[in-house]
């Protein structure tokens, strides 16, 4: 290709086609997978792609085509540190398997979860990665969409079986109490509001393993809001709880957004955080990207972020392909991270 001459304005895949001498249906093949044609005629495209700065219109190919290369991906919000993590982690395995996705937000609505699902579903998604909402059940229009389109739940599990990839609560919660008990006064706990399934299985997690260091378990009394203002909630919760001068000197909190409010609680009430039997030891759980950076550092019990991107992946390609709508349940182990916070 003569690099001299003058590069023509290249705005679809006929005018590429014409440019570059072949076939749309070589075009085609090489947007959809490289591998397809031959290294010569892969690098002539590579090339011409680079000089005119051609960019193909993915999601209408989609629309035209049966077998979609996209995925889309359902979290309940995309400015939370920890799915901005897992999203961004799931897409970067999905790209290196010929995948790209798309992520919408439910924000922590229903409805919106409901929207984000007719939209991925008229997009002809090749299948989807969803947290859903509610704390009882998954919604009818989730529970429909399974019927017609690979779907794996993450994160949060559903109430019924269905494909589900997670973190095993139960055991990192056992790991928090565990340890806070050895070290000192047992931990009372601060619980989720009940947005999700998650919020349930921690609790119980907490009263099981309470029971298990023969300790009476102290839930902190929740003011009935669903919400994800989780910092908020943790810094009410614990300012009303540290007004009555508790026994207890450590603090479970069932996620690091919690235990963010409470540090805040702590300081106004003038009660310094630390593992010193005269400080209030306060924890986490999931290890949230922020985690390492509070002051002090939090304790904590952290999520595999990369296993579990690399599973849900894994699970829903296999699912797409192959029809495997195995409804066992997979749980990724949890890691104890001490810090200076308890």
């Amino acid at each position: 290709m003569d690099k001299k001459k003058m590069i023509p304005s290249v705005q679809t895949m006929q005018q590429l086609a014409d440019y570059v001498g072949l076939s749309r249906q070589t075009l085609s093949k090489y947007f959809n997978d490289p591998q397809q044609i031959g290294e010569k005629t892969r690098n002539h495209i590579q090339l011409a792609v680079e000089e005119t700065g051609f960019r193909p219109n993915l999601f209408a190919s989609n629309l035209k085509r049966n077998k979609s290369r996209v995925i889309g991906i359902i979290v309940p919000s995309i400015t939370d540190p920890f799915y901005m993590l897992l999203v961004s982690r799931i897409s970067e395995i999905a790209e290196k398997l010929g995948y790209f996705t798309f992520t919408l937000p439910s924000n922590g609505k229903l409805t919106l979860e409901a929207d984000a699902v007719a939209r991925l579903q008229s997009m002809n998604v090749a299948g989807v990665l969803v947290v859903p909402l509610g704390k009882d059940a998954v919604q009818p229009k989730l529970r429909r969409i399974e019927e017609n389109l690979p779907m794996i739940y993450l994160d949060s599990p559903p109430s019924h079986p269905a494909p589900f990839i997670g973190t095993d609560n139960k055991q990192g919660i056992t790991l928090l109490v565990d340890y806070l008990c050895q070290k000192g006064t047992p931990p009372a706990f601060l619980a989720m509001p009940e947005i999700n399934q998650n919020a349930k299985t921690r609790l119980n997690a907490y009263q099981d393993a309470m029971a298990k260091n023969r300790e009476i378990p102290l839930v902190l009394q929740s003011d009935g809001r669903v919400d994800w203002q989780f910092e908020t909630y943790g810094y009410q919760q614990t300012a009303s709880w540290l007004e009555h001068k508790p026994k207890h000197n450590a603090l479970l909190c069932a996620n690091d957004r919690l235990a963010y409010g409470a540090f805040l609680a702590a300081w106004e009430a003038k009660i310094p955080v630390g593992i010193n039997d005269e400080k209030l030891r306060i924890a986490g759980h999931d290890d949230h990207p922020l985690a390492a950076y509070t002051c002090p550092p939090l304790t904590t019990a952290a999520q595999n972020y990369d296993m579990l991107a690399e599973s849900a992946i894994t699970m829903l390609i296999t699912h797409m392909t192959k029809g495997d709508t195995t409804t066992n349940p997979q749980l990724i182990p949890m890691k104890l991270v001490i810090r200076q916070s308890a």
